[in-house]
Order: C-alpha cells, then sequence, then structure tokens
C-alpha cells in the first residue's frame, strides 16, 4: 500500500475558493438587503396600525386606532 494521495492547492484554486466565498459574502448581502427592505414594508404599511390578512387569500388590511383612519391609517 502507498502514500495516501497528496493535496495540492493551487494558486488557481485558491483563487477560485476566494471568488465563491466573495460570491457568498455578495449574495448574503443581498438577501440581507431583500429582508430589510421586506421589513421596512410590513412596518410601515399600515403607518400606525396594524396589518392583519383576510382569510386565505391572504390579502392584507390594516387594523387603525381610533384616533386614524383610512386605508392605511
Amino acid at each position: 500500500h502507498g502514500n495516501p494521495p497528496t493535496t495540492v492547492i493551487t494558486p488557481l484554486v485558491i483563487q477560485n475558493i476566494e471568488h465563491i466565498e466573495s460570491l457568498r459574502h455578495e449574495r448574503l448581502a443581498q438577501v440581507k438587503q431583500i429582508q430589510d427592505q421586506s421589513l421596512l414594508h410590513a412596518v410601515r404599511y399600515c403607518n400606525h396600525g396594524l396589518r392583519a390578512y383576510e382569510g386565505d387569500s391572504n390579502n392584507e388590511f390594516c387594523v387603525c386606532p381610533f384616533y386614524l383612519y383610512g386605508y392605511r391609517c
């Protein structure tokens, strides 16, 4: 039985790994930005009201405090 195979990491492999890590970080940043935008939409959608969903249709509507009115408070 011979020696176990030796793993050789070439500069090209290192460059590819760095590129993949860079892409992964960019993707995570994009996902975070989308999540932040979704959260911001959720918070701002009804202004000072509470966002709710209607039945199975998932239609959004706002429940407003008594001193606010209108479709989105």
